[in-house]
């Protein structure tokens, strides 16, 4: 039995003689349609074969992470020559995995190139022309303020504000990191609770909870944060009118009028939203944008929008 002392894959240590047996055992299998070359060198190659393999034997994607524990499932399939392959899985759909991932290396949490400029009194007008009903601007000038904490839609760093829900994670992950990461993913008990607290202490630290949450599961992460002056969940990418959850980081690193688009894509898109604004019914403006366990939303968004009214 062929024994690592340290896990292999995406984010791990990679040691060259434990990346060197992983490659030997990966190239016995059935499952691989390219053989590697044995050099005890971690790179996207290896990255990629050790997903083709994972994709191939088991069923659910939170299997498909493209990590090697020491003493983990994969490692014991590949030491028993009798593991049965459910499925032949193609280079190309190990690939595409491997980019729904996040690939081999450092997460990309780079500054935005450029933040085009701040929003003006004209964005929020326009914005509420756009969404109609007799919508006021200064309710969703509002949104912005209380959700962005009265700032910028960006943090220092120049990525975009980002608020880190574990729980979330736990959903697209199905459960495959609670025990092992279990302040990255984890059951709700409350809002804002513990953990959420931890993750989120301020700017840097989500941006650090954020690269830790990448390196398990790219898409499943990018999902789990709200972004930017409007705090709007990933998940919701849809809604807001983009294709994909990448689609929609890349707008929301953009600048504060993608942030502000996708605001109004989400308004037009989520039953009710548009006529609660219009009618002013904070409550339910709050349900339908935070949920049941709002808080005190209802009356901040209040506050601030009688603040902007009377400019």
């Amino acid at each position: 039995m062929i024994t690592i002392i340290d896990s292999v894959g995406r984010g791990c240590k990679n040691h060259p003689a434990d990346v060197k047996k992983i490659q030997e055992l990966l190239n016995s299998s059935a499952a691989v349609t390219n053989k590697l070359v044995t050099d005890g060198k971690y790179g996207q190659r290896t990255f990629q074969t050790i997903l083709q393999y994972q994709m191939s034997i088991f069923h659910s994607p939170a299997a498909w992470d493209g990590i090697i524990k020491p003493n983990g499932k994969t490692l014991q399939s590949l030491n028993n020559p009798r593991t049965p392959i459910m499925k032949k899985i193609s280079a190309e759909a190990a690939q595409a995995q491997a980019r729904a991932v996040g690939g081999h290396a450092a997460p990309d949490v780079s500054p935005a190139a450029t933040q085009g400029a701040a929003l003006t009194p004209l964005d929020f007008e326009n914005a509420a022309r756009a969404l109609g009903a007799n919508v006021e601007a200064a309710m969703i000038h509002a949104f912005a303020v209380v959700e962005s904490g009265g700032k910028s839609g960006f943090g220092a760093s120049g990525f975009p504000k980002i608020a880190y829900e574990g729980h979330i994670f736990r959903r697209y992950t199905e459960h495959a990191y609670d025990r092992s990461h279990p302040l990255l993913s984890y059951p709700y008990a409350k809002k804002a609770g513990p953990e959420w607290q931890a993750n989120n202490k301020d700017d840097a630290t989500a941006l650090a909870t954020l690269k830790q949450a990448i390196l398990l599961n790219q898409r499943a992460a990018y999902m789990s944060c709200s972004w930017g002056m409007f705090q709007i969940m990933g998940f919701n990418f849809s809604s807001c009118g983009y294709a994909t959850v990448d689609a929609f980081v890349d707008a929301m690193k953009a600048g504060e009028s993608g942030q502000l688009k996708a605001f109004v894509g989400f308004c037009k898109n989520t039953a009710g939203l548009k006529d609660a604004l219009a009618k002013k019914d904070f409550v339910q403006c709050a349900t339908l944008y935070n949920g049941a366990d709002y808080g005190d939303y209802d009356r901040r968004i209040s506050a601030a929008y009688k603040k902007f009214s009377t400019k």
